[in-house]
């Protein structure tokens, strides 16, 4: 699992102190730079960061914790409070059908957000649009672009099934399953089966008589490495530890 206070103290030794928060997205385990609007500018200068800084930095990022990263344009520290103010009325009117809300300002008046949904179709799509957009009315700000996340099963995301497999590895179905239902109970032999040989087809895993996975050398892309505490190789030193004993 990433670790929001190793992303922040990674960001302290680079000197990123326009970067003012940061999130790990439950969904997708995405960081989430909070940023300050006010502090960009066309070049990078003294108190100020740049659009490219921030995209080289979302790069280094991902490619550093192996996952996505999005930056998140905030207008205050009150933007928080605004979030949470959103997120509760929204959730008031739609019976609590919202399970996460961020928002992030793409200019100084427009508000794009990620809305992930229970039980999300077109309809409620334009219900929950129409309703945000109402909010807005009379206010200063207006309704950008939404990025709609429906919710699905309690189910691991490629990277994490592949930081697990490299912990255990070789590990068979079996084995891999019941490790896994310890953090995602909606996983059940036949899923991890289909999605295994799907994840083979793409050359990310070895399959090896009698029936185990290993990584291939394109799937460690995926998958953190090094000293780090979060690392898969500490995951995996301290795995097979536990199977010496």
């Amino acid at each position: 699992m990433l670790d929001e206070d190793e992303i922040k103290a990674h960001l302290e030794t680079a000197d990123r102190d326009y970067v003012i928060d940061v999130r790990i997205r439950a969904y997708d385990e995405a960081i989430l730079l909070y940023i300050q609007r006010e502090r960009i500018a066309p070049k990078v200068k003294k108190g100020f960061t740049s659009l490219r800084q921030i995209k080289n930095l979302q790069k280094h990022l991902g490619a550093h914790f192996s996952t996505t990263v999005d930056a998140i344009f905030v207008k205050s520290e009150s933007h928080s409070d605004l979030e949470a103010g959103f997120f509760q009325l929204l959730n008031r009117r739609f019976n609590d059908r919202l399970k996460s809300f961020y928002i992030s300002f793409a200019d100084e008046k427009t508000i794009d957000s990620w809305i992930e949904v229970q039980g999300l179709d077109d309809l409620l799509k334009t219900q929950i649009s129409k309703y945000f957009s109402d909010l807005l009315t009379g206010t200063d700000l207006i309704l950008g672009d939404i990025q709609w996340i429906s919710v699905k099963n309690n189910m691991p995301s490629t990277p994490a099934l592949l930081r697990l497999i490299k912990t255990l590895q070789p590990v068979e179905v079996g084995a891999l399953s019941e490790s896994l239902k310890e953090s995602y109970d909606s996983v059940d032999e036949k899923w991890l089966t289909k999605t295994l040989d799907n994840l083979r087809r793409k050359g990310l895993l070895h399959w090896q008589k009698p029936g185990s996975y290993t990584l291939t050398a394109d799937s460690l892309a995926f998958v953190p490495a090094g000293t780090r505490r979060s690392s898969s190789d500490i995951d995996r030193a301290l795995a097979l530890g536990r199977r010496k004993w």
